[in-house]
């Protein structure tokens, strides 16, 4: 049978604990419904989860529900007892290879997009450890400025790559980039003590990254 809880008086409920007036709420029934009310209380959970459900449905997909079924039965052999015959090398040809290619695609240009990224990240890790070994042999403090540079160029880059606005027209947000690369290519001409070949990897290095970021950027 199912039981009814007893009601708590309400300055005695106000002294309890929640957990006192959970026990006492499961533990102290003093009231038993009767079938009826337990057939009224179950039937009417099942009306309301027949009403969500039929909530769903729309006109529109009663519409295309009702289409279905009078094409179909329009088809069989009681009525017009229509058949069709045909290849499906048309599915086929039709939708099956372009979804094929169109995943191949885009595996394809995912493939391309992370290994222009390892490019761009990899130049960064080179020219960062690079103005370390600078700051070493000179005595300098180029590494914390490159640091600086190269963290605002990451989130600059990742800002363009996602769509996301500077504030301004989508132009606008790639010269932001642009001009983080300006710096870069700066501050490695900055020093007027570091080797003419270090200074020609450095820009080596900044070209191929732009180049990555530019070809990843057209994906």
């Amino acid at each position: 049978t199912i039981m009814r809880p007893s009601s708590l008086d309400a300055t005695e409920a106000s002294k309890k604990t929640p957990k006192e007036i959970i026990r006492d709420y499961l533990a102290e029934p003093d009231e038993e419904s009767t079938l009826f009310d337990g057939v009224y209380e179950n039937g009417t959970k099942l009306l309301e989860g027949v009403n969500f459900s039929l909530g769903i449905f729309r006109l529109r997909t009663w519409l295309m529900i009702l289409l279905t079924v009078m094409s179909t039965y329009a088809c069989s052999e009681m009525m017009f007892n229509l058949r069709w015959e045909t290849s499906l090398a048309v599915v086929a040809v039709g939708t099956v290879f372009p979804v094929v290619f169109s995943i191949q695609a885009a595996y394809q240009n995912r493939e391309k997009s992370l290994k222009y990224l390892d490019d761009i990240k990899a130049t960064f890790i080179y020219m960062y450890f690079t103005f370390g070994e600078w700051d070493r042999l000179h005595s300098g403090n180029a590494q914390s400025e490159v640091e600086l540079v190269i963290s605002n160029l990451v989130v600059d880059i990742m800002k363009v790559l996602r769509g996301e606005s500077f504030g301004g027209e989508a132009r606008e947000s790639v010269h932001v980039v642009y001009d983080g690369w300006k710096k870069l290519s700066a501050l490695s001409h900055a020093n007027p003590k570091v080797p003419p070949p270090w200074i020609n990897g450095m820009s080596i290095s900044i070209r191929m990254a732009m180049s990555a970021f530019e070809s990843v950027k057209s994906l």
